[in-house]
């Protein structure tokens, strides 16, 4: 009988209160919308990451693609010019100009001595001020 009544009396120690579940529960839904919320806000700042991402990509291509261009037109032109510079050189030889000769080797040389990436400075400085929101005159 003694078991029974303890029996008895843990089911009443183990019955909830009703209004104490429906609090919890409250609680519980509240929790759940906070974090419904706060993960839609991190899946749009990702989003937000993403699209800078794909900006900045997408202007890091542009620019490379115009810094190739440009690379490959200066050095197709320095090819062009030294390959002339030779055909000169090979002429004033055949004929015996050696005046030809000085110029076009001293042409050759200065040639030479120049990069072709010193005139990226100019591309990139003239990239930046067409970025710029400033007005530039022309």
């Amino acid at each position: 009988m003694e078991a029974n009544k303890d029996s008895q009396n843990s089911k009443e120690n183990n019955r909830i209160n009703p209004e104490q579940a429906l609090n919890t529960l409250n609680n519980l839904y509240d929790r759940y919308t906070e974090l419904e919320k706060v993960k839609e806000v991190h899946k749009t700042e990702r989003m937000r990451i993403e699209a800078e991402k794909e900006k900045a990509l997408k202007q890091i291509e542009a620019t490379k693609d115009l810094l190739m261009t440009h690379l490959n037109r200066s050095f197709d032109e320095r090819a062009m010019i030294f390959k002339k510079n030779f055909e000169v050189i090979d002429a004033a030889i055949a004929n015996n100009n050696m005046e030809a000769l000085a110029i076009t080797v001293q042409s050759l040389n200065t040639l030479a001595a120049q990069s072709p990436f010193k005139a990226l400075v100019d591309v990139a400085q003239v990239k930046r001020k067409l970025m710029s929101s400033d007005e530039i005159e022309i």
